[in-house]
């Protein structure tokens, strides 16, 4: 490349660069707080039920914690699933996950017992689960996300690692749209700290990196099944 010839492109850059801040320059605008805001409509958990099966999830409305069990025996067959691991949350405790995935000769490990484990063992435990469970914190409708956010009861493996997923959404976290999201993010903040890490998860693992065709289950799951328990 000529000296001439670099010069032009440099400057082109430049001009891009320049062109690129201009948005740096406007003046703040407010915003009522109403726009962008669609919600759910008048059922939001029928919405979100059409919104995780649009973008590839199964998810199954449960009343009962027989029905449940039903639900989770199935995804155990289908997948033949030997051994599991399962973050701590109330409603998990309050289903018997655990217990329906025992009776079936499921091994299932605790966020409490993978703490106790050393690294090495911890790291075997995961990789070799083939079913990783876990309660979101929230749910959102509009979009058919599920929000995990970081904490001690709330490992990222095991949503990300195991290739079948099993989400159990407790019915009062369902959010009409992403814009009721920070709210409760803030309410969940200590000392005005936020969670460190908040994972939006819309339907299983895809990517389209390998020569441009979409692939599902590359980087996590892809297999993402979803209970919404409704007392």
């Amino acid at each position: 490349m000529s000296s001439t010839e670099r010069s032009l492109f440099l400057s082109r850059v430049a001009a891009a660069v320049r062109a690129g801040n201009k948005y740096r320059e406007a003046s703040p605008r407010e915003l009522p707080p109403t726009v962008g805001y669609l919600g759910a409509g008048d059922d939001p958990i029928g919405r979100l039920v059409d919104e995780l099966t649009k973008v590839g999830a199964q998810p199954t409305r449960v009343q009962t914690r027989e029905a449940a069990a039903s639900a989770v025996r199935a995804i155990v067959e289908r997948f033949a699933i030997r051994r599991a691991v399962s973050n701590s949350a109330r409603i998990l405790d309050e289903i018997g996950i655990a217990e329906i995935l025992r009776a079936r000769n499921v091994e299932v490990t605790t966020t409490d017992e993978l703490a106790d484990m050393a690294e090495s063992q911890r790291r075997d435990r995961l990789f070799a689960a083939d079913l990783g469970i876990a309660s979101p914190d929230w749910a959102i409708a509009e979009t058919g996300t599920l929000v995990y956010a970081s904490g001690a009861a709330q490992t990222r493996s095991a949503t990300l690692l195991p290739p079948v997923h099993l989400a159990v959404v407790d019915a009062p976290c369902v959010l009409p749209d992403l814009m009721d999201l920070p709210a409760r993010l803030a309410d969940r903040s200590v000392d005005g700290v936020l969670p460190r890490n908040v994972a939006l998860v819309t339907g299983p693992s895809k990517t389209g990196d390998i020569e441009l065709k979409l692939t599902t289950g590359v980087h996590g799951p892809g297999d993402v099944y979803v209970l919404i328990w409704e007392r």
